[in-house]
């Protein structure tokens, strides 16, 4: 709609924006783009407003994430919905499990839960900023049910794998 009229005007922003209130009425939100913010001296990072849950007291499930691969670090930060989903599939693993159990040990202890402040911000931990490289700046990266913070260097280098692999991933849908 923009393109045809050559610029976007009040009545697109407008559409869009009610189109928004629709759904978060419906308690949904979707985390979509990405967004460069600044990370305070305190380790505190902004939500963007449009990822911000219409609940009140809304709490997110901050995780180091991959596990496995330390050079490719991020958070991964699920909204409460997606961290009780994940805490419901580690408590249908088996506990006498060694696999099991590694997963619960790596979750857990690499987890924290932040709720946001009035201003929208919650702070990362500091072992995670040093865990991540993140410093001063942050990229936030909509994964639509959750997303991801990282070190804009390290995204820059996820990037050209990520292109290397896009169709594939894309075949899955």
């Amino acid at each position: 709609m923009c393109a045809k009229v050559g610029r976007c005007g009040a009545k697109v922003a407008s559409s869009v924006s009610s189109e928004r209130s629709t759904w978060e009425s419906r308690g949904q939100v979707f985390y979509t783009w990405q967004y460069a913010h600044g990370v305070d001296a305190k380790r505190r990072i902004q939500l963007p407003a449009k990822w911000r849950s219409p609940q009140t007291n809304a709490v997110y499930s901050l995780t180091l994430w991959p596990h496995e691969d330390w050079d490719n670090a991020c958070v991964m930060v699920l909204p409460h919905e997606q961290w009780l989903a994940l805490v419901k599939s580690l408590q249908e693993t088996k506990s006498g499990d060694p696999n099991a159990e590694v997963l619960r040990r790596s979750i857990g202890r690499k987890s924290v839960l932040v709720e946001l402040d009035k201003a929208g911000r919650f702070c990362l931990p500091e072992e995670m900023t040093k865990a991540t490289e993140i410093g001063s700046d942050a990229l936030l990266v909509g994964m639509v049910d959750r997303f991801q913070i990282w070190s804009p260097a390290r995204f820059e280098k996820v990037q050209n794998s990520d292109k290397a692999a896009s169709g594939p991933a894309f075949r899955l849908i």
